[in-house]
């Protein structure tokens, strides 16, 4: 087992992204990691397999 340790999206990185115009309530709500985006992982989903690991 290896443990690789990712920091989420800086603010300027999500600025290129699609929540650059989503209100900073969705923002907060699902975070800055990139799991969430590339996969389309529900953020409940992904915080709660990530605190687990």
């Amino acid at each position: 087992m290896a443990v690789f340790v990712l920091l989420p999206f800086s603010y300027p990185e999500m600025e290129n992204t699609v929540l650059s115009n989503a209100p900073i309530e969705e923002r907060i709500y699902k975070g800055a990691f990139p799991g969430i985006y590339d996969r389309n992982t529900p953020p409940q989903l992904f915080y709660s397999s990530y605190v687990q690991t």
